[in-house]
């Protein structure tokens, strides 16, 4: 197991970029050529969770700031 440091600005710009490949992926799950539909599930079933991950985390820090 390891660690990544990341800051709150590098955070928020993966999540960005994860969150974009997301809403790409979601066109491509509905392409007519299969083989990209299929590949397109399998990466959305991958990266949904670490979206979910990266967004509930910002939100924590977030409320942080708030209740400070």
């Amino acid at each position: 197991m390891f660690n990544i440091e990341l800051s709150l600005e590098e955070l928020s710009e993966l999540h960005v970029t994860m969150f974009l490949r997301k809403e790409l992926l979601k066109t491509e799950v509905l392409s007519k050529n299969l083989p990209v539909a299929e590949i397109a599930t399998k990466q959305l079933e991958r990266i949904s969770p670490l979206c979910y991950y990266l967004e509930s985390i910002l939100r924590e820090h977030h409320s942080k700031e708030v209740t400070q």
